[in-house]
């Protein structure tokens, strides 16, 4: 009987390990989409539960603005409330001091997106009623006369159409010749007068 060979397998080489394959490129895809998806959850969420609020110095900023453009005096210490909540049809008030005196504004939010109309009383500028008195009453009594409306120092006054104002007449030749007078200011701004 012949001997049959054995054959044993002859060794091979292990194959080296698989490098560990990393899937940094899908766990960041992964972060992105729950970034995404936080940041607009938290977007509607602002949307749905948080307010829209306007910035208290863009509004003070406007009263300042309207303010000097209508009679040429700057308000100082402007205040309007923080936390503002834009809403169409929403109102407040801010306060400032004009030419040394207490002011209100009253602000409405004609809509959300901050157009706001801002009211407060008329003020009129004293040397521009004054000037137009003096030159009115001059021209009606043919004598040369200054006028001086309100309180001493002061530059406006906050006046109504048609409320009146105390101011004194003088003869500009002669500073003993004066005479009480009452004066108003229309809605046009233009004045009148009546002696005392």
């Amino acid at each position: 009987m012949t001997a049959q060979p054995t054959f044993s397998p002859s060794p091979q080489t292990p194959e080296p390990p698989l490098a560990p394959q990393r899937k940094t490129g899908r766990a960041v895809g992964i972060a992105i989409a729950i970034l995404a998806v936080l940041a607009a959850l938290g977007g509607t969420a602002l949307y749905f539960f948080g307010a829209r609020t306007l910035e208290p110095e863009s509004v003070q900023n406007e009263i300042v603005r309207i303010t000097q453009e209508a009679v040429g005096v700057t308000p100082t210490d402007v205040t309007c409330p923080d936390d503002i909540e834009a809403r169409a049809g929403g109102t407040f008030t801010c306060t400032a001091m004009v030419d040394s005196r207490p002011m209100t504004y009253s602000v409405h939010q004609d809509n959300d997106q901050g157009d706001l109309t801002i009211t407060y009383d008329r003020l009129v500028r004293l040397d521009t009623v004054e000037a137009g008195l003096a030159a009115e009453v001059s021209s009606d009594i043919a004598i040369d006369v200054t006028v001086d409306c309100g309180p001493a120092g002061r530059t406006v006054i906050a006046n109504a159409p048609g409320q009146p104002i105390d101011c004194t007449a003088t003869n500009a030749s002669d500073p003993t010749d004066s005479a009480s007078m009452t004066a108003t200011v229309d809605a046009e701004g233009t004045p009148a007068y009546q002696f005392a």
